[in-house]
């Protein structure tokens, strides 16, 4: 009502979303809240904050998948793509889970892009573990991961495991995961050229930045006027920066600069 037009569901650990509720006698609490969004009257999307790939549950990608409302991006709680290291982390998911609901959510979700969190040089994690985290980023092709090496916290139980990284390798195998999203990213926006979009508009264009993001969360710079700020906008994909799409606007009768 407010005249936003994009809507975030954040929280630390979203997919447990409604699990105290004694009322409700299901595990799919999220899938229903997010039903009861799409219900609402009005033009906007709804994005999904950071998720746990074990709460990638067969409804959610469903419902994800059948109303176009929802963004076709997951920013996903990787950590590592080794079971193990998944293991001693505590995680509740595997390697294994982690490919098979990816792969079920890119078959069921058209157009679907990929962010991750990734942490480098857990204790005990070798270059060979660490390697298949590389490979995930590129397999499941993460355009965004959020890479960070692992940091020592005084009182925890990982600080107190005897095999530490060093923080040498830790600082490299944080380099290389970002390059190969990177490199991923770059892939992903030279199969956008010549594509179409809508980009809902964060900010003037003109800048040498970007100002606007698809419904997958990439973002492009399109040369529109500030009274369009906060609304959609027709795109045609042109060309590519480093960090960004450029496009331009669609004519649709409405009068763009």
């Amino acid at each position: 009502e407010a005249g936003y037009r994009e809507v975030v569901i954040c929280g630390i650990d979203l997919g447990a979303n409604g699990n105290d509720f004694d009322s409700l006698n299901d595990k799919d609490h999220l899938v229903k809240l997010l039903e009861k969004l799409s219900s609402l009257d009005g033009i906007f999307r709804i994005r999904l904050s950071s998720i746990d790939p074990a709460h990638l549950s067969d409804p959610l990608i469903e419902l994800l998948s059948r109303d176009a409302r929802f963004c076709p991006y997951f920013h996903l709680s990787v950590q590592s793509a080794n079971t193990l290291i998944l293991k001693r982390m505590k995680r509740r998911y595997t390697s294994e889970l982690l490919f098979e609901r990816v792969a079920l959510a890119r078959q069921r979700i058209a157009g679907l892009v990929l962010g991750a969190d990734i942490m480098a040089g857990f204790p005990t994690e070798t270059d060979e573990q660490f390697e298949q985290t590389l490979t995930a980023i590129k397999v499941l092709e993460i355009s965004y991961p959020h890479v960070f090496p692992f940091s020592q916290r005084a009182g925890t139980a990982a600080a107190r495991i005897p095999r530490q990284v060093d923080a040498a390798v830790r600082k490299r195998r944080v380099s290389e995961a970002r390059e190969a999203g990177r490199a991923v990213r770059r892939n992903i926006f030279r199969e956008h050229l010549g594509r179409s979009g809508s980009a809902l508009i964060e900010r003037p264009g003109g800048e040498a930045r970007y100002n606007g993001r698809l419904e997958n969360y990439l973002p492009v710079r399109v040369d529109v006027g500030e009274r369009f700020v906060g609304q959609f906008v027709p795109v045609h994909i042109c060309d590519t920066a480093p960090d960004y799409l450029i496009a331009e606007p669609i004519p649709t009768g409405i009068q763009l600069p």
